[in-house]
């Protein structure tokens, strides 16, 4: 009996011996599990959609192509693909008429080459950063230029890089109605009547909206001009004031007669409304020689040299320029011996920078004033009163 008694005792001994080695050894196991879950994390959803969200940031076409369809290039013929490899054998400088793009107008490209030029090659980007489009535009500037606008004869063209030996010319753009504000940039280069083509250039605009500045809404009657010389004086003339110039004309006879050539400002005004239209009249009186009927008498006979118009158009400001652009549709001018009207469709408008323009809550002038007294502003080499500086001054009412 004592035998077998020890006996089960030692059996029950190792089997309960077996069962904790066993429950060590999973403990173990599961605390491992444990630790390796910690320091090796699942990768979430999250960064997946992140890697997703990435690619689609990619530069893109389809806002190039869509600004492309949206454009009016006259004497444009439209073409896939990339832009012909240039050789470079002629130049260009290109520059947008006035720095800005217009809604419903456009935009006007001046284009100025050693060469004479024939054509250009216009391809579009939606901005800086996105792919051009998958087309481009070959215009024929003479078509261009019958088929475009007349505004592009009025617009401030700068000269001052043109020599002798250069050609100037421009390309018309319009805009259809879908273009709308922001940056729009555009890849531009020439070609010749021998198929030499210059390197393109890329131009970055701002596609300004009407009626930018709400400090212009109103009515503007002009009251005065000042004109600044650099001795420090200061003349003053105000609407409605005579001025006249007196001359000597010699006769074929030989004799003489003094005369005085007047005029009178009569009024200016300019009405700038919030819906982005504006009206613009004005009136001078003014006389002067008849020259022939003067000569035949040899005495001073006189003639009406007088102008009024009224112009009706839509504007908007440009605040980097200090610019008011107005945009000319309807027109009317009365001469002495004759009218004139024209009318502009939308797209077609003269296009004129005003400025530059300094606001007040009460009056804005137009001029430098003498922001820049003392220079030699025409560039003869001397500072005198050819350099004065000017304001014409419009009160609010």
């Amino acid at each position: 009996m004592k035998t077998l008694s020890k006996s089960v005792l030692l059996f029950t001994i190792a089997l309960l011996l077996l069962f904790l080695a066993s429950c060590s050894s999973d403990d173990s196991t599961v605390e491992e599990k444990q630790e390796e879950s910690i320091e090796k994390p699942e990768e979430t959803p999250k960064e997946e959609e992140k890697e997703e969200e990435k690619e689609e940031e990619e530069p893109s076409a389809e806002e190039s192509n869509r600004i492309t369809d949206e454009v009016i290039v006259n004497g444009g013929t439209k073409i896939e693909g990339e832009l012909p490899v240039p050789n470079e054998a002629i130049s260009l400088e290109a520059s947008t008429d006035l720095d800005i793009a217009l809604l419903d107008e456009g935009f006007v490209v001046q284009l100025l080459s050693d060469k004479e030029i024939t054509g250009a090659y216009l391809q579009f980007k939606a901005t800086a950063d996105a792919l051009a489009s998958e087309s481009y535009f070959d215009v024929n500037l003479a078509e261009n230029r019958a088929a475009g606008k007349a505004t592009a004869n009025k617009r401030s063209v700068r000269r001052d890089t043109q020599t002798s030996k250069s050609e100037f010319s421009w390309l018309d753009v319009d805009f259809g109605t879908e273009i709308k504000e922001g940056e729009l940039c555009y890849l531009v280069c020439v070609y010749d009547a021998e198929g030499n083509i210059s390197k393109p250039q890329e131009i970055c605009v701002t596609v300004a909206g009407w009626a930018a500045n709400s400090d212009l809404i109103g009515e503007w009657h002009y009251s005065k001009s000042e004109t600044y010389y650099p001795s420090g004086s200061v003349e003053s003339l105000a609407v409605g004031e005579e001025t006249c110039n007196t001359y000597t004309f010699t006769c074929e006879n030989t004799n003489s007669f003094e005369y005085a050539e007047c005029s009178t400002y009569d009024y200016e005004t300019f009405d700038f409304r919030a819906d982005a239209t504006y009206t613009h009249t004005y009136k001078r009186t003014s006389s002067r020689l008849d020259v022939e009927e003067s000569e035949e008498n040899c005495v001073a006979i006189y003639e009406d040299n007088g102008l009024q118009f009224e112009i009706k158009g839509k504007w908007t400001f440009d605040s980097e320029r200090r610019e008011i652009i107005l945009v000319e549709y309807e027109q009317y001018f009365a001469y002495p011996n004759e009218t004139y009207e024209q009318v502009y469709p939308s797209g077609q408008g003269l296009v004129y920078p005003y400025g530059p323009a300094t606001l007040s809550s009460t009056d804005f002038k137009i001029g430098t004033g003498n922001e820049k007294l003392g220079e030699d502003l025409n560039g003869d080499g001397n500072v005198n009163n050819d350099d004065a500086g000017w304001y014409k001054i419009f009160e609010k009412q």
